[in-house]
């Protein structure tokens, strides 16, 4: 049974193993994502002391990694397109005034190993992704992806995404999708 794991320092490695699979994997279809030496072990480690990563596990096994951040995305204030949410207002503690807060949970540097791609397991990575939010009631999930990573677009499609429009990074455009819960 599949489950998401809060990753652990001693979990590097073994992420970082997946990540590189994961490079190659876009490598060998064409694909300039994650070729920059992105991500590399140190933002793993950043994601480990941050709590942001997750390991998607079967059991022992380490099938995968994703980070699931909370706080928002600044790439995505800026849209080429529209979200389906917009930010939510919440009163501060001592209720003098008002801030903005995200009123959505993005997923970042999602993964498979090798052994576990192919196998039909992205629907159900989603579905714990989907799962971890409600229970934290978070109401959207966001998710960009490369311009050419066409299976992600479909996997994305698939698991109930919306295509929204183009963010942009340093590192160039994506394709941004968000669903709701």
């Amino acid at each position: 049974m599949l489950t998401l794991k809060p990753a652990a320092s001693g979990d590097a490695d073994a992420i970082f193993s997946i990540i590189c699979q994961g490079q190659k994997h876009l490598k060998d279809q064409g694909i300039d994502q994650w070729q920059n030496g992105y991500p590399d072990k140190a933002r793993i480690e950043q994601d480990i002391c941050e709590q942001i990563g997750y390991l998607i596990t079967d059991g022992s096994d380490i099938l995968g990694y994703l980070c699931i951040v909370e706080s928002g995305e600044p790439a995505y204030d800026q849209i080429d397109g529209a979200w389906l949410t917009k930010y939510l207002s919440a009163d501060c503690q001592n209720a003098c005034h008002t801030q903005l807060i995200p009123g959505y949970a993005v997923i970042h540097r999602i993964v498979l190993s090798d052994n576990a791609r192919g196998k039909g397991l992205s629907g159900s990575v989603f579905a714990l992704a989907d799962d971890f939010c409600r229970t934290r009631k978070i109401p959207a999930l966001r998710i960009d992806t490369h311009a050419d990573n066409h299976k992600m677009q479909h996997v994305l499609s698939k698991s109930g995404f919306t295509f929204c429009g183009i963010v942009e990074y340093t590192s160039g455009l994506r394709r941004a999708y968000e669903k709701l819960l």
